[in-house]
């Protein structure tokens, strides 16, 4: 993580600690052989809660994380970005979690099916957007 910041803090990018202080997330991504095949995966997902201006560093959460040997994911059980999605959306937890369950569950069907060009994967989104419930159907 702070790695990450050094590099946003340094040349030639040279960000001020007053603009880092308005991130609200850092994914970092990696690029691991497994079982002979090179992958991409989300290592880590850390929010930025805000700005210890006395140490000169961000306020980070670290709300996911990906395990090479297993090749999942673990959820660390809060998530900043969940809350205030929820205050925005008038959701409930339940509801929040439903909706995520639902993406993943297009996710992998898309894996499933290899819809990997960008061009059917943004229709596949699309048709989400526009009647989750009938995609959801239709990959049943």
């Amino acid at each position: 993580m702070m790695a990450v910041v050094n590099r946003l803090r340094t040349p030639p990018i040279n960000l001020p600690p007053s603009l880092l202080q308005h991130l609200d997330l850092l994914l970092v991504l990696t690029r691991q052989r497994i079982k002979g095949k090179y992958i991409r995966r989300s290592k880590e997902l850390v929010e930025v809660t805000g700005y210890d201006i006395e140490k000169d560093v961000p306020k980070t959460n670290t709300a996911f994380t990906w395990s090479a040997a297993a090749d999942k994911y673990s959820y660390y059980g809060k998530s900043s970005i969940l809350k205030r999605v929820m205050e925005i959306t008038g959701g409930t937890p339940d509801s929040i979690y439903e909706e995520v369950k639902n993406r993943m569950r297009v996710l992998d069907w898309m894996k499933s099916k290899n819809i990997r060009d960008y061009r059917n994967v943004g229709r596949v989104i699309h048709e989400y957007y526009q009647n989750p419930s009938k995609l959801l159907n239709h990959i049943k």
